[in-house]
């Protein structure tokens, strides 16, 4: 029951800012582990667990050597329990976008409220949408639910995008100039996210092979070739299904 009132406490503790010294990340690596399996393990509802969990995937970067164990959790207990579906995805998508609504006022895409409030701080529908690149965990953690859960419409009933627009935003951030780490490891499960689409959206898929072409072509081009034979699997695994 304590956990909605310290997990946010822990969490504001353990965000690096620039007055935190570097000597602190011995000891926040682990307890950001910890706090990720106390929301599984103990979470009361679908939103404490939601809101906390993608509060804490926003503080999850790819230098965290426990970044795959936290994504991977999050992960399976989100496709093991059908009412974190929508939910997830959903509030996913908030943390992970600026969503400007008609009055052309932007969201903070922060994760909102952490609790009982609304845990997506962004607007109903949005007229525009571009990816905030948040962290690795946030990012691989999006990507896996707009891959599984995307193609069954959830965002378009919950007004936030067309599957075009989703699509547009997967494809936008492989072709996109990254700042900082390559996130190879978010790349990949945005081409996997893609190939469900592909699979999913027959329409789609002539748009979702050029950019994963694309996205080898320029891979290549910077001679990233893990990142290129990645790109080139999935367009192949989208042209074995046309």
């Amino acid at each position: 029951e304590t956990l909605p009132l310290i997990g946010p406490a822990l969490l504001d503790l353990l965000r690096p800012t620039p007055l935190r010294e570097l000597s602190n990340e011995p000891l926040r690596v682990p307890l950001l582990l910890k706090l990720a399996r106390a929301y599984r393990l103990h979470a009361t509802t679908p939103l404490t667990f939601t809101a906390g969990s993608i509060r804490l995937l926003r503080l999850v970067d790819a230098d965290n050597p426990y970044k795959d164990e936290i994504v991977r959790d999050f992960v399976l207990l989100l496709r093991a329990v059908p009412s974190l579906h929508v939910l997830a995805t959903k509030e996913l998508y908030l943390a992970l976008t600026v969503i400007e609504d008609e009055r052309g006022n932007a969201g903070d895409g922060d994760g909102g409220s952490e609790e009982e409030g609304d845990p997506g701080a962004g607007t109903g529908t949005g007229t525009g949408t571009q990816l905030a690149f948040p962290s690795d965990g946030l990012l691989e953690a999006a990507f896996w639910a707009f891959g599984e859960f995307g193609p069954g419409g959830i965002l378009e009933v919950e007004s936030l995008c067309t599957n075009e627009q989703l699509v547009a935003l997967l494809e936008g951030f492989l072709l996109a100039p990254t700042p900082g780490p390559p996130f190879f490891s978010a790349r990949s499960f945005a081409a996997t996210a893609l190939v469900k689409l592909a699979v999913a959206l027959p329409p789609h898929r002539p748009r979702i092979a050029a950019a994963l072409s694309l996205a080898s072509a320029a891979a290549r081009r910077a001679r990233d070739h893990r990142l290129a034979l990645r790109m080139q699997d999935a367009l192949c695994l989208v042209q074995c299904r046309a």
